[in-house]
C-alpha cells in the first residue's frame, strides 16, 4: 500500500516525466520517400530569390520536407515569482533551427517573417521572443560560436545560405542534431515593437559563448528581407505552468505570467509578421502631434497672412 504522502506525489512525478520527455510535433506531414536533401534543395534554388525563393522554401516545408530530428521537441523551463511564490513556465522549442532535407544532409533555411509565420499557422506553431531566444540559448546544450560572413549584397544570396551552412556543419562535428543547439542564427522573433511596425521584420540573437547576442532586438529591414544568418525556430503553442497546460497565447497576455517569456511584459501581438497574417494583433491608439506653423518674417509673412 502506498503511503498517502507518495500518492500525493505520484501526479507531479509522473507530470515532471513528461515534461522531461522530448514531445512529438505531429502537425508537421511525415517525410515523404524520395523527398529532396538540402545539398539537392539548394542546387534547384540556387538562382532564385524573393517570392520564387521563398515559395519553393514554402512548398517543401508543406510536404513534409523537414529533419525527424526537428520533430522533438524540447522543454526549456523558465521561473518567476508571482505574489511572492515561485512558478515555473515550461515553453516547447524545437532543438535547432527549421530546416529542409534528411537527417543527414540538411540545410537550415532563412526565410522572410511572412512565410514563417505561414509555417507556423499551418502546423499549429508559434515564434519566439527574445526572452524565449535567451532561455533557449541558457538551456541549450550544444553552443556554437556566430561564424559571420563578410556584409555584402551576396549576404541574401542561395550561395551564401548554403556557405553558411558548411560553416556550421563544420562546428557541429558529428555532434548529435537532436540535443538543443544555439549559437549560430539569428532568430526571427514576435516583439510588441511589431504591433506599431507591422511591415518589418524582428531579429534578435546570434549568442556568443560567453551568452550575449551580437543581434540586440532590430526591425530595419522589411518584411520581405531574409540574409544567410537568420534562422526560424518554431515553439509549440502548448506550454506548462507548474506542470499544468496552457497556452502560449494565455502566457503571452498574461499581466502575471507574460514576463517568464517577454521581456515587454504582456504581449499586443503574437505574430511575426503581422502586417500579412491577419488576427493576433492588437491595435495600438496612436496620438499624433500638430506641429505649430514656422512664423514668416517679410513678403512670405505677409502672403502666409493672405492665405490664412
Amino acid at each position: 500500500m502506498l503511503s498517502l504522502k507518495v500518492r500525493f506525489l505520484l501526479p507531479f512525478l509522473f507530470g515532471l516525466a513528461a515534461l522531461a520527455a522530448p514531445a512529438a510535433a505531429k502537425e508537421l506531414p511525415p517525410r515523404p520517400a524520395g523527398a529532396m536533401s538540402g545539398s539537392a534543395f539548394v542546387a534547384k534554388i540556387r538562382n532564385l530569390s524573393g517570392d520564387a525563393r521563398e515559395a519553393a522554401i514554402l512548398a517543401e516545408v508543406r510536404k513534409g520536407n523537414v529533419p525527424t530530428f526537428l520533430r522533438r521537441l524540447t522543454p526549456v523551463t523558465t521561473t518567476l515569482r508571482v505574489d511572492g511564490r515561485p512558478k515555473k513556465v515550461t515553453f516547447l522549442a524545437m532543438p535547432d533551427y527549421l530546416a529542409v532535407g534528411s537527417d543527414k544532409d540538411f540545410v537550415h533555411i532563412p526565410m522572410n517573417p511572412i512565410t514563417a509565420q505561414k509555417i507556423a499557422d499551418e502546423f499549429g506553431y508559434s515564434l519566439p521572443t527574445p526572452k524565449m531566444v535567451d532561455e533557449i540559448n541558457r538551456s541549450a546544450k550544444l553552443k556554437l560560436a556566430p561564424r559571420p560572413l563578410p556584409p555584402s549584397r551576396r549576404m541574401v544570396t542561395t550561395e551564401y545560405y548554403w556557405k553558411h551552412q558548411q560553416m556550421i556543419e563544420s562546428q557541429r562535428k558529428g555532434r548529435s542534431t537532436g540535443s538543443l543547439t544555439s549559437g549560430h542564427k539569428k532568430d526571427i522573433v514576435v516583439t510588441n515593437r511589431l504591433a506599431s511596425r507591422p511591415r518589418q521584420v524582428a531579429i534578435y540573437g546570434w549568442h556568443r559563448p560567453n551568452g550575449r547576442p551580437i543581434q540586440p532586438l532590430s526591425l530595419v529591414h522589411d518584411n520581405k528581407y531574409a540574409d544567410y544568418s537568420h534562422g526560424v525556430r518554431l515553439v509549440s503553442k502548448k506550454v506548462y505552468v507548474d506542470g499544468k497546460a496552457d497556452t502560449l497565447a494565455n502566457v503571452m497576455k498574461s499581466p502575471r505570467l507574460a514576463k517568464s517569456i517577454s521581456y515587454e511584459g504582456p504581449m499586443r501581438t503574437l505574430s511575426a509578421a503581422p502586417a500579412k497574417s491577419g488576427g493576433a494583433t492588437y491595435k495600438i491608439a496612436s496620438k499624433t502631434k500638430k506641429m505649430p506653423k514656422k512664423k514668416l518674417t517679410g513678403r512670405k509673412g505677409r502672403m502666409q497672412k493672405r492665405r490664412a
